[in-house]
C-alpha cells in the first residue's frame, strides 16, 4: 500500500524536489525476495520510476537500522515464516544522511497508511529544512 501510494504522489513530489527524486523499495526478506522477483513486484508501479534492493542480513540489519526502521523475522518452517516492518518512510539526503522519517497514521482496526495530504505538506518544509 506505501508503495501504491508513493507512485500515485510521484509527479506532486517531482515538481517538489529541487534535485532528482528516486524512491527505493528496501526489502528486509531476502530469502524470499529475489532480484527477479524485486523487479516484477516494483513493475506493478510504472506510474514511478523506482528501484528495489535487499541484501544479505548481515548487511541488511545494520543499514536498516541506520536509516532509523526495524524489522523482525519470526520464526516459522524453512518456508513459511513472516516478517514484520513498518510502513514508515525515510528520506536520506543526497549524503545519505536521514533528513526526516514520515510514519504512517495508526488507527485502531485499519492498516497503517501514511496520509497522502498531510505527506505532500510536509515535504517541501522536510526539503527546504534539510536544505539549509
Amino acid at each position: 500500500m506505501t508503495m501504491a501510494k508513493l507512485a500515485g504522489m510521484y509527479q506532486d513530489l517531482v515538481k517538489l524536489t529541487p534535485e532528482p527524486l528516486e524512491i527505493w523499495f528496501v526489502s528486509v526478506d531476502p530469502k524470499r525476495d529475489t532480484p527477479e522477483q524485486l523487479a516484477q513486484y516494483i513493475s506493478y508501479f510504472n506510474q514511478a520510476p523506482m528501484k528495489a534492493r535487499t541484501a544479505k542480513h548481515k548487511d541488511l540489519f545494520p543499514f536498516i537500522r541506520q536509516l532509523g526502521l526495524m524489522y523482525a523475522i519470526n520464526e516459522g518452517t524453512e518456508d513459511r515464516y513472516t516478517v514484520d516492518h513498518s510502513a514508515s518512510l525515510a528520506l536520506p539526503n543526497p549524503q545519505g544522511a536521514v533528513v526526516a522519517m514520515f510514519k504512517p497514521e495508526m488507527k485502531p482496526g485499519a492498516v497503517p497508511l501514511i496520509n497522502n495530504q498531510q505527506f505532500l505538506a510536509d515535504y517541501p518544509l522536510v526539503i527546504a529544512a534539510a536544505a539549509e
